[in-house]
């Protein structure tokens, strides 16, 4: 799988912008989704932005408080290990953490990628200015989930894996969609959704446009649509049970649980062999669906 945008011998122009600039680009070209944008941007410049010195001065002083307040108690453990923690923060960053903690802000022009492409996890923010078309799969998933991808226009893909918070100003369209970022991610859509197949397992969903789809579950989140659904048996995106209806059955994982009351239930889970259909560029339906 190809890295986006570091593959640059493909001709992907990149730049590294600061988040001033990034802030500028998003309030002039964002439209309908420019706050969702700036909240992308607002959580990359929280990561970037170190602690002000007043601000040191006053934890440090908390923090000798809370100590005197555990050894006047009896908890001299719990004291020092407060005292180290103080340590470790008010100590100077060493070259090598300086240069772990830069956050890189990367702006790029709309492309048309072949093949299958991947995000690059040294960037913690991505502006595409344009569209980005994708011949083969997309997959856009950070570790740590933050940030994410703003696209300004339209996203076209044949299949897609979002673990992470992506931004669209303007439609998505593809083929079988994957939204798992177990809870942590967003996928806002400023225009349109036209999908096969869209499962979430965890994400934040919003779409502004319209929503098509031939099959959806929804497995922890609701799906905010402000405009129409066409979607057949849209009703039962919560049932899990009814993933067996339309998901192909070496995809799911049969899973127990216990309720509050003590009662053990079973229910159905995509397993890590769903993920790796869509990343393949495959369908997860069922065949003769």
């Amino acid at each position: 799988m190809l890295v986006f945008p570091s593959d640059s011998e493909y001709g992907i122009s990149a730049r590294s912008i600061s988040i001033e600039e990034a802030r500028a680009v998003v309030v002039r070209h964002g439209g309908v989704i420019e706050q969702d944008a700036v909240t992308v941007l607002e959580e990359t410049g929280e990561l970037d932005s170190p602690l002000s010195a007043a601000l040191l001065e006053d934890y440090a002083a908390t923090c000798a408080l809370y100590s005197h307040s555990l050894r006047s108690s009896g908890g001299a453990e719990s004291a020092e290990f407060v005292d180290t923690l103080l340590e470790r923060m008010l100590a100077a960053p060493s070259s090598h953490e300086a240069m772990e903690d830069v956050r890189k802000i990367k702006l790029v022009c709309g492309a048309h990628l072949k093949g299958d492409w991947g995000n690059d996890d040294d960037v913690h923010c991505l502006i595409v200015d344009g569209d980005l078309d994708v011949d083969g799969t997309l997959v856009l998933n950070w570790p740590d989930e933050w940030p994410g991808v703003i696209i300004l226009g339209s996203l076209k893909a044949r299949n897609f894996i979002c673990g992470g918070w992506v931004v669209v100003r303007d439609n998505v369209e593809c083929e079988h969609v994957y939204a798992c970022s177990l809870n942590d991610g967003g996928l806002t859509i400023g225009g349109h959704f036209k999908v096969d197949s869209f499962l979430e397992t965890g994400h934040h969903v919003k779409v502004c446009g319209d929503l098509e789809a031939r099959f959806i579950a929804t497995i922890q989140n609701e799906i905010d649509v402000e405009g129409d659904v066409r979607c057949t048996n849209f009703q039962y995106r919560e049932d899990r049970d009814h993933l067996r209806s339309w998901v192909d059955a070496e995809l799911l994982e049969r899973h127990q649980a216990t309720g509050d009351d003590g009662v053990r239930s079973t229910y159905w889970y995509p397993g890590d062999a769903y993920e790796q259909r869509i990343a393949d560029g495959g369908s997860p339906v069922r065949s003769g669906l």
